[in-house]
């Protein structure tokens, strides 16, 4: 049992570098690693997963992500001919689906959730702190790095920032511990303001109120608590925009309703993924996107371009059967996983899904989004236990499990 337990742990921790690792080996002080480092996260995810498989009993629910999956293969066959469709097609049916079939077998307990969770707070603050380092606070388009896409250091960080968030105010914690996660979240979103990166701020904003406001764990005292969190945000806002940074100025006016060329060319993708959707129903095929659109400006030299909506890509690309049950099962996997979220851990699994799903929803695609598939997979991995038996089994889904 012990070496199973090493296991899980081991995989879940992959299974955290894994949604983050196409971000993580762009970093400095990540090139003494040999090997690629996604490659060898799911690796060690299938590896730790295939071993499990052995010693426990699979959820007959993993059949939904499959099924999605199966769904999936159907503008396959259309797929674009370029550099960014193969990309594309081969992420979605490796790492992609590894990541949505994971929860399955390495998020099923308690110390593997807060194993999880705990190694995408150490990966945000490690990102924190060496953007920072690497002038963040001066930077207004956010590159604090030749290499990699400034929004995705903003969403690193932000996915720590709403998980130290929301277990700060979980009921049982002690006022050191409050203070010190408070502290480290008001660092993280100094940085991310710095960086000057909209979407991971709304969406933040979106995750920390949608667990705060629909968990059940939060029942007893949640107008409390959606006050305490909101006037949290206020001051760590407050004192973010007193750095005077140009990237908090483009934060602040984007929540005053000014609208700069990026928003406008969102809505002009936006628009013209609708069109497309309307003329095409059976879909144009993945990464087909740019082919039928007057975007040429906006495209990659390896033909990357996406809607930036993940619900319009799959109507786009996918076809109106393919879009309506992406739809379908993200709104069951959201309902699932807020009845399922009566403890703290899975509080905060709620919270990252609105944090990643509102990012899906303005930026990435299909495959950007990795920790919300894990979200996704995890509702459909876990079944409530409430008979007095299991109780003491540590489910990560077990009604009476605190994290202390």
């Amino acid at each position: 049992m012990t070496v199973l337990r090493f296991l899980s742990s081991m995989g879940a921790i992959a299974l955290a570098v894994l949604t983050y690792s196409g971000q993580m080996k762009s970093l400095p002080y990540m090139g003494w690693i040999p090997i690629d480092l996604t490659v060898l996260t799911a690796a060690i995810v299938v590896g730790c997963s295939a071993i499990l498989f052995f010693f426990k009993t699979i959820q007959p629910s993993i059949s939904a992500p499959l099924g999605l999956w199966a769904c999936f293969l159907i503008p396959a066959f259309t797929v674009a001919t370029n550099g960014y469709g193969t990309q594309k097609l081969l992420t979605l049916f490796t790492f992609t689906l590894i990541t949505v079939i994971a929860p399955f077998f390495l998020l099923q307990t308690e110390r593997q959730g807060v194993t999880f969770l705990g190694t995408l707070v150490v990966l945000s603050c490690f990102v924190g702190v060496t953007s920072f380092q690497n002038g963040a606070l001066d930077s207004l388009t956010g590159s604090t790095f030749d290499d990699i896409n400034p929004i995705s250091l903003s969403r690193m960080m932000g996915t720590g920032l709403v998980i130290l968030v929301i277990f700060a105010f979980a009921r049982d914690r002690r006022m050191l511990w409050r203070v010190l996660m408070l502290v480290m979240a008001c660092g993280l979103l100094v940085v991310i303001f710095a960086s000057g990166r909209r979407g991971p701020v709304l969406a933040v904003i979106v995750g920390i109120t949608v667990a705060f406001a629909f968990a059940p764990a939060f029942s007893r005292h949640r107008i409390r608590t959606i006050l305490s969190g909101l006037v949290a945000l206020a001051i760590a806002g407050r004192f973010a925009i007193s750095s005077g940074s140009a990237g908090s100025e483009r934060v602040l006016s984007f929540f005053v309703g000014e609208e700069d060329a990026s928003t406008t060319a969102r809505e002009q993708i936006w628009n013209q993924a609708i069109d497309i959707a309307k003329s095409n129903p059976f879909g144009v095929g993945w990464a087909s996107f740019p082919q039928h659109s007057d975007l040429g400006t906006m495209v990659s030299d390896s033909g990357r371009m996406y809607p930036h909506n993940i619900f319009l890509e799959g109507f786009v690309e996918g076809g109106w059967l393919v879009g309506s049950i992406l739809l379908v099962f993200v709104v069951l996997a959201s309902l699932r996983l807020r009845r399922l979220a009566t403890t703290q851990t899975l509080s905060v699994f709620l919270g990252i899904l609105g944090f990643t799903l509102t990012n899906a929803m303005v930026s990435g695609d299909i495959n950007d989004q990795k920790l919300m598939w894990v979200a996704l997979g995890l509702a459909f991995a876990l079944r409530r236990e409430t008979s007095e038996s299991t109780q003491r089994t540590g489910k990560l889904g077990q009604k009476t499990i605190a994290i202390n």
